[in-house]
């Protein structure tokens, strides 16, 4: 499952303050290849999609599309210079 950092955690509810959606989600989607590893897209979104993988974790909500949910289990999200950043172990087949 993927992890999230405290520090994401506390961004990801301003975030969604901020956007009016408190109560809210981050949705994470493939977005293909790059760099010979994977690409996410991270959205703040007021609800799931149809067949996203729901996870809750220190009292925020991730929304992962079926392929970021299966590249990303053992992931970390965490804040890299102020901005949301996924640490996906390189077995993982990303950088």
């Amino acid at each position: 499952m993927i992890r999230v950092s405290e520090e994401a955690q506390a961004l990801i509810r301003r975030l969604l303050t901020n956007e009016g959606a408190p109560g809210g989600g981050v949705r994470i989607t493939a977005a293909g290849e790059e760099d010979g590893g994977s690409a996410f897209e991270l959205q703040a979104t007021e609800s799931p999609e149809r067949g996203d993988v729901v996870l809750e974790t220190g009292g925020v909500r991730l929304f992962l599309d079926r392929q970021a949910a299966d590249a990303l289990d053992d992931a970390e999200l965490a804040v890299e210079d102020g901005d949301l950043a996924l640490a996906v172990p390189e077995a993982a087949g990303c950088t």
